[in-house]
């Protein structure tokens, strides 16, 4: 929900900016989903790392020990893509400006919203748990007296 959110965001921005659907538009359309999954997938593992057992105590451990570092990835994402934004290339300022949307589209909504729905619906003690796939299964001996 989160990753479509960003999606159509940077998609309706780009179309906002007068961009044009052409070969370094659909480069970076292609990135932007791979882009916006790293924040989500940090806060997700930082929700699902939290021993307690409540929604809304493990959203706020997941934004006391997460999210510090993804917004520290973001800030660097985003410094890194304003290098980009200088060059007289075409190619350049569009890159970076594809690569800076998609970052701070996906910081805010990531946080935001992935926490609100996190501590609406998000798994509470351990359902979604799927480690007891793993588990040895006991062996049943037939015809066994």
């Amino acid at each position: 929900l989160v990753i479509l959110c960003i999606v159509v965001a940077v998609l309706g921005i780009m179309v906002m900016m007068g961009w044009k659907l052409g070969i370094l538009e659909a480069i970076i359309l292609v990135m932007v989903p791979g882009l916006s999954v790293d924040y989500c997938a940090h806060l997700a593992e930082g929700y699902r790392a939290s021993i307690h057992p409540s929604r809304r105590s493990r959203v706020r451990d997941m934004l006391t020990t997460v999210a510090v570092s993804v917004l520290s990835g973001a800030v660097s994402t985003m410094g890194s893509s304003a290098f980009l934004l200088g060059p007289l290339i075409t190619f350049f300022p569009k890159f970076g400006t594809g690569i800076l949307l998609t970052a701070a589209n996906s910081i805010v909504l990531s946080i935001f919203v992935f926490s609100a729905c996190m501590s609406i619906f998000g798994p509470e003690g351990n359902q979604g748990n799927l480690f007891w796939l793993c588990r040895p299964r006991s062996s049943v001996q037939v015809g066994a007296e």
